[in-house]
C-alpha cells in the first residue's frame, strides 16, 4: 500500500465566521473557488452541507471529464466539515474544511487535503506533481476567498482629526 500524502493551506479573511460558513457551506460556491481551467458541473442540485450528503460532480480539465462524488462525513457548524471522495481518480481523498474565529471578526480558513496519489507503483512520482497542482489551486482559492469575503478595514475618523 502506498503512503497517504497531506497538504495544508491557510487563509485569513476579514469576515466573521458566520459569513465564512455561509459561503463555504453553500456547495454551489465550489465553481467560484476553482481555477477557470477546471470546469465543475453538478449532476444534481447541490445539497446542503450535512452529514451523509452526497455531492455529485462532473469535473473537466484539459478536455478530460471525470465524475467526482464527495460525501460529507462530518459537520460541526460553523467550525468544520469534511468530505471524502466516494468516486474520484484517487484511491483515497479527504478534504477537511476548518474555520477558526479570530479577533476583530476575522476568520482563519484551514484546508487539509489527505490523498493517496494515482498511478499505483508510480505514486511516488505522481504525488509531488499532484501536490504542486494542489498548491496552485489553493493559491487561486485563497485569492478568490480574499476578494469575495474580506471586508475593507473601516476608516477611523478619529485618526484623521489632528
Amino acid at each position: 500500500m502506498f503512503a497517504i500524502w497531506e497538504r495544508r493551506y491557510e487563509c485569513e479573511v476579514n469576515a466573521p465566521i458566520e459569513e465564512v460558513w455561509e459561503f463555504f457551506s453553500d456547495v454551489s460556491s465550489l465553481p467560484l473557488l476553482t481555477p477557470p481551467s477546471i470546469s465543475i458541473e453538478f449532476e444534481d442540485d447541490p445539497p446542503k452541507i450535512k452529514t451523509g450528503a452526497l455531492i455529485r460532480m462532473l469535473v473537466t480539465r484539459m478536455g478530460v471529464s471525470i465524475r467526482w462524488h464527495a460525501r460529507i462525513s462530518e459537520v460541526e457548524a460553523p467550525y468544520r466539515f469534511v468530505d471524502i471522495a466516494d468516486r474520484s481518480p484517487f484511491p483515497f481523498w479527504e478534504h477537511r474544511h476548518e474555520f477558526v474565529p479570530l479577533e476583530d471578526d476575522r476568520t482563519l480558513i484551514v484546508d487539509t487535503i489527505r490523498f493517496r496519489p494515482i498511478g499505483g507503483v508510480l505514486a511516488p512520482l505522481t504525488g509531488p506533481i499532484i501536490g504542486k497542482d494542489l498548491d496552485r489551486m489553493f493559491a487561486y482559492r485563497s485569492a478568490t476567498v480574499q476578494e469575495r469575503l474580506s471586508r475593507q478595514p473601516s476608516f477611523d475618523s478619529t485618526l484623521a482629526s489632528s
